[in-house]
């Protein structure tokens, strides 16, 4: 089969599409024939060697994670999962795999694709998604009637968090350009703050329930004190200046976290239900072929697309 393979760490000359083996089924994996996948800020990092750390050396590595397509096997312990299934989900292979022709995947961290959206919609969504659904939910406790504010509000997470707040019930303040207010306002923030002629945190402004940093743009120290006292502030993206600030965490009852997504189908299930009653939807960036992966790359890297950036890999089965 044909996927996107990194050989050693490095720029994007590092990307090749060449043929691989096809990946064995675990007992309770299904491998999936993969119709559309989706690139993440994770996946250059991955790339360029920032996370070899996590990844180590052992190459070449397959890359991504988001997918959506159909079922062509079943593992000998699933019992949840059919051939011919259209499902779409985040690879729990190490380095997803997902930018293949074909995807060995846990049968439970997948779900049924919605209906009346294309493949590549679902493919955007499930890492991003899933990251905005666990960061609110489950780190920040979010409940109804919360004032969120979320930075990075028009990119990929960005572009679910809005949504997703919103179907929680809170009210929304959106961080983002001047040329995505309009997009961030349509997808439900009834504030939106412009960070290239405004202080992303207000003087004496109200302060908010829950701050959810997509993009790593600031830190818990910064925002401490746009919180309440029992505020939560949520980060996508460790780094060094944001941990900083939270080993601050004892001195205050406001918490600071890093959200850690997890592939889980049953979130995936909850999201569809959003998709179908027309709460949530992907915005597409751009769309790419595989043979076009480091184009696809180059785009992430300059850090201005809107919402999800989309592999095309192969034709839904007939």
């Amino acid at each position: 089969m044909r996927a996107a393979v990194i050989d050693q760490y490095g720029d994007l000359d590092v990307l090749s599409v060449r043929d691989v083996p096809r990946p064995a089924v675990g007992v309770d994996e299904v491998l999936v024939q993969v119709h559309c996948a989706a690139v993440n800020p994770i996946d250059t990092k991955l790339r360029d060697g920032t996370m070899r750390f996590r990844y180590g050396r052992r190459f070449p590595m397959t890359v991504g994670y988001d997918m959506c397509g159909t079922i062509t096997e079943v593992g000998s312990a699933v019992t949840n999962r059919r051939v011919g299934e259209i499902v779409y989900g985040r690879g729990d292979r190490k380095t997803g795999e997902s930018c293949a022709e074909f995807c060995a995947v846990g049968a439970d961290a997948v779900a049924l694709k919605p209906h009346d959206i294309g493949d590549d919609e679902a493919a955007a969504m499930p890492l991003a998604a899933l990251t905005a659904l666990q960061a609110l939910r489950d780190d920040a406790s979010l409940q109804t009637g919360d004032r969120v504010l979320i930075i990075g509000a028009s990119g990929g997470v960005g572009t679910y968090a809005v949504q997703i707040a919103r179907a929680m019930g809170a009210s929304v303040t959106a961080v983002c350009s001047a040329a995505n207010v309009d997009l961030v306002s349509e997808l439900g923030a009834g504030d939106v703050i412009d960070y290239t002629s405004q202080p992303t945190f207000r003087v004496g402004g109200e302060p908010f329930d829950v701050i959810l940093d997509a993009v790593g743009a600031e830190s818990f120290t910064a925002a401490r004190d746009s919180l309440t006292d029992n505020g939560t502030y949520v980060s996508t993206t460790p780094s060094a200046r944001t941990l900083l600030g939270f080993l601050t965490n004892r001195f205050t009852r406001r918490t600071a976290v890093f959200a850690m997504v997890k592939p889980r189908g049953t979130d995936l299930d909850e999201l569809s239900e959003w998709v179908q009653d027309g709460r949530l939807r992907s915005i597409i960036d751009s769309s790419f072929e595989l043979d076009e992966i480091a184009e696809a790359h180059r785009r992430s890297e300059t850090k201005r697309a809107r919402g999800k950036i989309v592999i095309r890999v192969s034709e839904a089965l007939d």
